[in-house]
């Protein structure tokens, strides 16, 4: 019997575009082959595509670069607090020109209030922009929200920072 066919099974194109769900079904991912999971850094959870492909799940933090269409941006340490009052940033890559619209769902999201006389964001403030022409601002607590942002016309990346400047404030976000 001739095993040797069987490491070829993996590159059998799977369809990229697909989404699915994570084994434990708490995440979202890309249906890919395990090689192309392992070369974009995504992590396995569970078969797709019949079994020839592993629902790759993408996870991003402070400093990285968002290049497909379901990645997951966690705080440092996710899911514990943290408390650091430092800038996070990271850049989306738009995956076509055809794009328009970035959905942002807030999974997780917590950090410090904003004033409670001016309803201002003084202290930590969620960012995204694309270019010096188009942003938006939120900061407190949001689990559970989402937000459509518009990137039609944009070239530039899109830039998305946590800016917290206050110590000892709890904060804690996963975004899809």
């Amino acid at each position: 019997q001739d095993t040797s066919l069987s490491p070829v099974l993996n590159f059998f194109p799977i369809p990229v575009s697909d989404e699915c769900l994570s084994s434990d079904g708490r995440r979202t991912g890309i249906c890919l082959n395990t090689y192309e999971c392992r070369i974009q850094n995504g992590k396995s959870y569970g078969p797709c595509a019949l079994g020839f492909g592993v629902c790759c799940v993408f996870t991003a933090s402070c400093g990285d670069v968002i290049e497909n269409n379901v990645t997951y941006f966690v705080s440092p340490n996710f899911p514990a607090i943290t408390r650091e009052s430092n800038s996070c940033e990271l850049e989306v890559k738009k995956v076509s020109p055809d794009v328009s619209q970035l959905r942002l769902d807030f999974i997780h999201f917590s950090m410090g209030q904003p004033n409670r006389r001016t309803g201002v964001c003084e202290s930590d403030t969620f960012v995204i922009a694309a270019g010096s022409s188009r942003q938006f601002s939120v900061c407190g607590q949001n689990s559970g929200q989402h937000i459509y942002f518009d990137v039609e016309d944009m070239t530039e990346p899109i830039t998305i920072m946590m800016n917290m400047s206050r110590e000892h404030t709890s904060r804690l976000w996963e975004i899809k």
